[in-house]
C-alpha cells in the first residue's frame, strides 16, 4: 500500500464533520460511498502486517483507519497500539481491527452506562445529538449515567455511531487516548443503548441494499464453517458460551469469532442476525435460523453540520422467526 494513503492521524480522524465537500450535498442511499473499492485495497500483505503492529504500547502518533465490512472485525474488544487500515473517506466511518474477544466486565473498568436506560427521544435523535456534542457531557449520555471511571487516565472520543433500526438501538465505539506519557489507545467497540421511542417513520430498502442482502443470502448458502481439528474437543464448549450475549449483533460476530477463516480465528464480516442455534455432536451438523443485515449511509445535516448517517437494515422483520432462513451443514475439521 504506498505511504500516501497511510498518513491519516489521529487528529484527521476528528475533523468537524462540517467539512465535508460541497459536492456531497445530495442523499447517499443503499453505500454509494465506494466501500467496495476501500474493501478491494486491503491485501495479504496489510492483513500479516497489521499482526506485528498489533502491540500492547506504541511509540507511533498514527491511528489509521478501515471501514466496516472490511477484515478482521470483532466485537468487544480493547485494543493498545497501532489500528492499521486503509485511507479514510471523507467525514470517515471508523472500524477498528480487533484483538481476542473480551467480556463486558473488561469494559466495564473502563466506562460506566445504563445500556437499558429508557430514552424519552428516538434513536435518530440520539444520534443527532452525538454528531452535535460527541463528549463525555452529551446530555443524552449523562441521562443514561454515562461515566469515564479512568478520566484521570484518558481523554474521550466517540467513533463509528450506528442506528440499528432492526432492534432500533444504538451502537458505538469509544475511543480512550491516555493523558501520561506514551502513545496508548484504549478502543472499547460496540456499546449499545437499546431504549428509544419507536420512529415516526421506517427506512425503505434501496435496489443496492437488497443486492447485498441477496449476496449474503447466497453466501451463507454455500458456506461451511471450519474449526481447528486439534481443539475439537472445545468446540461444544465455545458455543455454549453464546448463550450469555444478549445482543443480536454482537451474538453474530462473537459465533463468527470462533470458526476458522483460512486459518486464521478471524471474521471478514458478520452481516447477519442468529437465532435457534444448535450444534449436533454425533453428526458434527451446525444448525441455525439468520436474516441477512446490510450497512447503508445517507449524508445529512443539522443546521450547517453535515454527517453520514450509518444504520442497519434488513428487508427481513427481526421479530418474525417464521421468515428466517436456515442454515444446516457439517462442521469442518481441519
Amino acid at each position: 500500500m504506498k505511504n500516501k494513503k497511510n498518513k491519516n492521524t489521529i487528529e484527521e480522524n476528528n475533523e468537524e464533520n462540517k467539512n465535508v465537500d460541497n459536492n456531497e450535498e445530495n442523499t447517499i442511499n443503499q453505500n454509494n460511498y465506494e466501500l467496495e473499492d476501500h474493501i478491494n485495497e486491503i491485501t495479504d500483505k496489510d492483513k500479516k502486517e497489521f499482526k506485528k503492529f498489533a502491540v500492547k504500547t506504541t511509540k507511533t502518533k498514527r491511528i489509521k483507519s478501515i471501514l466496516f465490512w472490511t477484515l478482521s472485525a470483532s466485537t468487544i474488544a480493547v485494543v493498545f497500539g497501532v489500528v492499521y487500515g486503509i485511507k479514510k473517506p471523507k467525514n470517515d466511518y471508523l472500524f477498528w481491527k480487533g484483538t481476542p474477544l473480551l467480556s463486558e466486565d473488561k469494559i466495564k473498568e473502563y466506562i460506566q452506562y445504563n445500556k437499558n436506560y429508557n430514552f424519552d427521544i428516538t434513536a435518530k435523535e440520539f444520534y443527532e445529538s452525538l454528531i452535535l456534542d460527541k463528549t463525555i457531557n452529551n446530555k443524552y449520555l449523562k441521562e443514561a449515567g454515562f461515566k469515564n471511571l479512568k478520566d484521570s487516565l484518558f481523554s474521550f472520543e466517540i467513533h463509528n455511531i450506528i442506528e440499528d433500526t432492526l432492534n432500533n438501538s444504538i451502537h458505538m465505539d469509544v475511543l480512550l487516548k491516555s493523558k501520561v506519557g506514551g502513545e496508548q489507545y484504549i478502543i472499547l467497540e460496540n456499546l449499545t443503548f437499546l431504549n428509544f421511542k419507536e420512529p415516526s417513520e421506517k427506512y425503505t430498502i434501496g435496489s443496492t441494499e437488497q443486492k447485498q442482502l441477496d449476496a449474503i443470502i447466497k453466501e451463507y448458502s454455500d458456506k461451511f464453517f471450519y474449526y481447528n481439528k486439534d481443539k475439537k474437543e472445545d468446540f461444544e464448549a465455545a458455543i455454549k458460551k453464546l448463550s450469555d450475549e444478549h445482543d443480536l449483533i454482537n451474538y453474530a460476530k462473537i459465533f463468527e469469532s470462533i470458526f476458522l477463516i483460512k486459518g486464521e480465528n478471524k471474521i471478514n464480516n458478520c452481516p447477519i442476525i442468529i437465532k435457534d442455534l444448535s450444534y449436533d455432536k454425533d453428526s458434527e451438523i451446525l444448525t441455525f435460523k439468520y436474516i441477512p443485515i446490510a450497512l447503508s449511509a445517507q449524508l445529512k445535516k443539522i443546521g450547517k453540520t453535515k454527517y453520514k448517517h450509518y444504520y442497519f437494515v434488513s428487508s427481513y422483520d427481526i421479530n418474525d422467526t417464521t421468515k428466517y432462513l436456515e442454515y444446516s451443514k457439517k462442521v469442518i475439521f481441519v
